[in-house]
């Protein structure tokens, strides 16, 4: 199970409907949607990809197949613009 951090030099603006990943080394600004927003606010909680999945899966009532390759999808460009970084990775037994 992987979990992820945001960069010391990014700001979250988390809102019901969505929110906003504002890096204030760039001065560039991400807009969220809802389930963005949901996924931002778990990963700040400290909660793993896998717990992430589970939960919007049940949430939406989608496959996890699905859910799984959409938020890898979106952890990957948030990797590539340096507003998150890996913090730990571990196998279950």
């Amino acid at each position: 199970m992987k979990k992820y951090a945001f960069s010391e030099e990014i700001d979250l603006i988390l809102e019901d409907e969505g929110g906003v990943i504002y890096n204030k080394l760039t001065e560039q600004f991400f807009g969220l949607d809802y389930v963005g927003n949901f996924i931002c606010s778990a990963l700040q909680q400290g909660k793993d990809i896998d717990t992430i999945i589970e939960a919007i899966s049940k949430k939406y009532n989608v496959e996890k197949e699905i859910v799984s390759n959409d938020i890898i999808d979106f952890i990957n460009l948030m990797k590539s613009k340096n507003l998150i970084m890996e913090t730990e990775s571990y196998e279950s037994c």
